[in-house]
């Protein structure tokens, strides 16, 4: 890597997490995730990551554990960092 190269993670949404924010649509996904960044205090429930002085969005991520479509609020979630959803996801690859 040269030293103008700069890193950036870039983060993503994986196909089933994807699916299940089209169907509920942007407002319900953005009530969802904030509500489980709040409950799960902003950490990752997979390895306790908790992130400071960057932005909450770019590390974390909302990971959708059995989605309910009827009441998307009443669905299961967890927070999880980047790395850790990665893994979630592993077998879904």
């Amino acid at each position: 890597m040269q030293e103008d190269d700069n890193f950036e993670l870039k983060p993503t949404i994986s196909e089933s997490d994807k699916e299940f924010k089209s169907k509920i649509g942007e407002e319900a996904w953005s009530k969802i995730k904030s509500s489980t960044f709040r409950n799960d205090g902003y950490k990752c429930r997979g390895c306790g990551f908790e992130p400071y002085d960057v932005d909450v969005d770019k590390v974390i991520f909302l990971h959708i554990v059995n989605g309910n479509l009827e009441k998307p609020e009443d669905s299961e979630t967890k927070t999880m960092c980047a790395f850790c959803h990665l893994i979630e996801h592993a077998d879904a690859a």
